[in-house]
């Protein structure tokens, strides 16, 4: 049975377009058919390999090589040397100034600082369903612990009291108790709801994350995001292949060079194409690396070569090779060797020729009807002229590689699985639809009178009949490879074939489809500078072609008139110029002799004169015209004239500022076209990644985090298994710009007063959330410590307050007891006095001078009594007073000593963000 390529690239006369047929059952998708559909892909992946070859320059532009591209003008016999530049050089006077390079670099300089930031989201119903699962509960438990003091207060305050039971009816009853329960649920509190607007996730999602995050060191993520915006920015292509091995998966870069893709109207994203592979050149060993679980043990012994008895080798020559003496499968020096590519192309040149001369064709061509029935039909031979084992590993790279490379062609392709969607009642009574492979055995369906009927998938889902069955096609993406070339001669090895395990879908989960390989098709922005390049390259080759023929300045003058003694101080002219000029050096004069003798009678020539043949107009030009040319470059992709030189003196701030977001403005394109495809290779990224995970070909969930914080995943694979998850930006463009302004705003103003680690939350965050709620949170920080300082001040002035009372009561208190003593002293002296006048009217004088004198003594004694205890109590109150003011300064130090403190945190932040700033 043959199966033929229908490619409409292949100049076959025939209608047909295309792989061999794929809407066939599974019974039918044999061996045969298989190495026919990866024949096919190899045939279109070579061929695409050729169409890829002027990308190559683009390569070789960046790396500083003069590509041939830029040749075809100059030297024509170089335009097409791309497809056999096989051990061809470019002439060595001709050399490449870069300027293509220079600008890439640029570019991945900026990708860092412009590219978005993505997050992890669930996109599925089980995401909405574990959102409000979480918040109900969340809520409960809130509402249950703060019932009492929030909800009944609150109540209360609007007039409602929950213990109120007086209701004239039932009805008045359940309306009361109705309107508690609509201001007990208009009661949310804020700090759930914000936690479930801003930082709840789902286990998934979680996973999802750290997934991300982990991967990003494990498989150096930003060393093939830097590689696919390279491609992009040279080739407007970019590809991205989730490999999956025996136990494990990795992201790897597929060069735009090699790979090919089903090339449509809407090809901007090949992974919703019907094909994408490459055409690549391994060793056996990177082969038994990469598919050794797919090859048997005589498989690897082919591909790896050795003999069975090793007798030896001989040199078969000066270049290093050898050839066994025994039998050997290690022929891979000498495949290249053959004249013709296969086994039996004669025949097929023989045929081919017919079909061109006669235009009758020669071949046939099987395909299956929509019952599955075999038919045949004529057809012309395809076109195999591009051979499948030539070894084109050296179109790739201009470094030389080893001949005994092995061709491999891997390559996903959609092929639609033929289903039957069954409408059946079961024993118990119950009527069910269900989609099942068409393996389903024929035996079931007569058993059950289960008939076939026609209908579409609409049709059949809305209106099902009982024990019916429809027939459909829904699309499923198999995953194959073609070894060739090396020690294999013609016996080519063909692995896998069968659907892949980790089958994507899109939108629809019936038939939408995504092949694991990420890509997108767009505007290769060296190609709009490659004219200017080749400008810019002529016009500098030409300068160095100008100077090298430059003759310069030079004295004109008749030999004739050198004396004589100087003829023979040199072999030629010139020996004899230069010691002329080395005596006019050193002596500062040069004599000629004009005698008859000297001359031999010539007639003298008088026209001594320095003449200048510079090629200065020439040169200015050509530098004018390639500084023209280099402007042009970067003007073709955006890139202003304050980006590149940076300010000059005459420019201001403003000017320059606007330049630079002027060029910013038109190169953001190219940064947000690549962020379309890493967010669509994220999201392939985590859906191979969960069934890779889920079926245990990958275990690493415990790893080290970019701020060097240990972090451990652990999730059971039932709430794995099919979640639609996937990546969003956390900020584009747009959101990025205003994230940036939102952040130095934020410094500007000091908002994290002087706290380093809210400076370091502030400059690490990714999206404006988590601005807003570390200006939330610092905020209310703020809040908190100027409650405090407050409150701090109000107790210091109300110590001051009752201080400086107490001082007053005690001053009072001491003069109410001084007044008081003074009362006691009169009240003892009018005693004393009252003695004296009740005493013997006939005493002497002697007794009334003793009782004079002992009534003034006892009053002195009081005074003094009473001057002691006054000096003690006010000693006592001034030590008193001297410890409140001591307490009420040191009180005042330790306020001043924290504001010294607070002042000095706001000077180092202050410092430490105009450090920033300023770099």
């Amino acid at each position: 049975m043959e199966y033929f390529n229908r490619d409409q690239a292949f100049p076959a006369r025939g209608v047909f377009s295309g792989l061999p047929v794929q809407a066939i059952p599974t019974k039918r998708k044999t061996k045969e058919w298989f190495k026919a559909t990866m024949d096919s892909l190899e045939l279109i992946g070579l061929k695409q390999l050729d169409e890829n070859q002027k990308f190559k320059d683009f390569y070789r532009m960046m790396e500083g090589k003069l590509s041939f591209m830029e040749l075809k003008d100059v030297i024509p016999y170089l335009k097409d040397v791309q497809s056999i530049r096989d051990n061809v050089n470019i002439p060595s006077f001709l050399r490449h100034y870069d300027i293509i390079g220079t600008i890439v670099n640029a570019f991945v300089g900026w990708l860092g600082n412009l590219s978005d930031k993505y997050n992890v989201v669930g996109l599925d119903e089980s995401e909405v369903n574990q959102y409000s699962a979480t918040k109900e509960n969340l809520l409960h438990n809130y509402i249950k612990e703060e019932l009492d003091r929030r909800v009944r207060q609150e109540l209360l305050n609007r007039g409602l009291d929950p213990d109120y039971n007086n209701f004239a009816s039932e009805e008045e009853k359940q309306a009361y108790a109705q309107q508690i329960q609509e201001v007990k649920a208009s009661m949310t509190p804020p700090e759930i709801e914000n936690f479930m607007n801003t930082k709840w996730k789902t286990a998934e999602v979680i996973w999802g994350s750290h997934t991300l995050e982990a991967d990003r060191g494990r498989f150096y993520m930003d060393e093939i995001d830097t590689e696919n915006f390279i491609d992009y920015l040279l080739t407007g292509r970019c590809f991205r292949n989730y490999h999956v091995g025996y136990d494990y998966y990795k992201p790897e870069r597929w060069s735009p060079l090699n790979t090919f893709y089903s090339k449509t109207l809407d090809s901007k994203y090949p992974q919703y194409g019907d094909y994408i592979g490459r055409v690549h050149y391994y060793t056996a060993n990177d082969i038994i690396v990469r598919w050794g679980h797919l090859l048997t043990a005589k498989d690897k012994q082919k591909l790896i070569g050795g003999a069975d008895n090793f007798n030896g080798t001989y040199n078969n020559g000066d270049n290093g090779s050898y050839v066994s003496l025994s039998k050997s499968a290690s022929v891979g020096m000498l495949y290249q060797n053959k004249v013709i590519p296969w086994k039996g192309y004669n025949d097929y040149a023989s045929i081919k020729a017919y079909e061109d001369y006669y235009g009758i064709p020669a071949g046939t061509y099987t395909g299956y009807d929509s019952n599955g029935n075999e038919y045949h039909r004529t057809r012309f031979m395809p076109n195999l002229e591009h051979g499948n084992y030539y070894n084109r590993a050296q179109s790739l790279s201009d470094e030389h590689v080893r001949s005994d490379l092995y061709q491999v062609t891997e390559s996903y392709w959609v092929s639609p699985a033929q289903v039957y969607v069954i409408t059946y009642q079961t024993e118990t009574g119950l009527v069910t639809t269900e989609m099942v492979t068409d393996e389903l055995l024929q035996d079931f369906l007569q058993e059950n009178g289960i008939k076939k009927i026609t209908r579409t998938m609409s049709k059949g889902m809305e209106n099902p009949e009982i024990n019916t069955y429809f027939v459909d096609y829904v699309p499923q993406v198999r995953y194959g490879v073609k070894i060739s070339g090396g020690a294999l001669a013609q016996d080519n090895l063909y692995l896998d074939g069968e659907p892949i395990d980790h089958q994507i879908k899109g939108d629809s989960n019936i038939y939408d489809f995504v092949l694991p390989v990420a890509g997108y098709i767009g505007t290769s922005m060296a190609n709009r500078i490659q004219p200017y390049q080749i400008f810019y390259n002529f016009s500098i080759n030409q300068i160095n072609n100008i100077l090298e023929k430059e003759i310069g300045k030079f004295f004109l003058g008749d030999i004739n008139l050198v004396p004589s003694e100087y003829k023979d101080l040199g072999e030629d002219v010139a020996d004899i110029w230069a010691n002329l000029l080395d005596v006019a050096k050193s002596v500062g004069a040069l004599t000629l002799d004009t005698s008859s003798q000297n001359t031999k009678g010539g007639v003298p020539f008088n026209q001594f004169a320095v003449y200048d043949l510079s090629q200065t107009e020439q040169l200015k030009t050509r530098m004018e015209l390639a500084e023209w040319s280099r402007m042009k470059c970067f003007e073709m992709v955006g890139i202003t004239p304050q980006v590149i030189n940076g300010p000059n003196r005459y420019e201001t701030a403003t000017g320059v500022q606007q330049g630079v977001t002027a060029s910013m403005l038109q190169t953001q394109i190219y940064f947000d076209n690549f962020g379309y495809f890493k967010k669509r290779a994220l999201d392939l990224h985590l859906a191979v990644a969960q069934q890779c995970q889920e079926e245990g070909k990958d275990i690493s969930v415990m790893y080290t985090k970019s701020d060097l914080t240990r972090a451990f995943l652990s999730i059971g694979t039932d709430g794995l298994s099919l979640r639609h998850l996937g990546v969003q930006a956390l900020s584009n463009s747009k959101k990025r710009d205003e994230l940036e302004k939102f952040k130095t705003f934020m410094l500007q103003l000091n908002t994290a007063g002087g706290d380093i680690y809210d400076l370091a939350s502030i400059f690490t965050s990714d999206s404006m959330v988590e601005l807003i709620q570390n200006a939330r949170n610092t905020r209310a920080y703020n809040e908190r410590q100027m409650q405090q300082q407050q409150q701090n001040q109000m107790q210091l002035n109300q110590q001051q307050i009752q201080a400086e009372a107490a001082e007053k009561d005690k001053q009072r208190q001491h003069e109410l007891a001084l007044e008081d003593k003074k009362g006691q002293y009169r009240i003892l002296q009018e005693k004393i006095q009252a003695a004296g006048r009740a005493a013997d009217a006939k005493s002497d004088a002697t007794s009334l001078n003793f009782l004079a004198s002992v009534s003034d003594q006892t009053v002195r004694q009081a005074d003094i009594e009473s001057n002691e205890r006054i000096e003690d109590k006010k000693i006592e109150n001034d030590s008193k007073l001297h410890d409140d003011e001591m307490r009420m300064k040191m009180e005042e130090l330790k306020l001043k000593s924290k504001e010294l403190a607070q002042r000095a945190r706001e000077d180092a932040t202050k410092r430490y963000v105009a450090e920033i700033n300023k770099n």
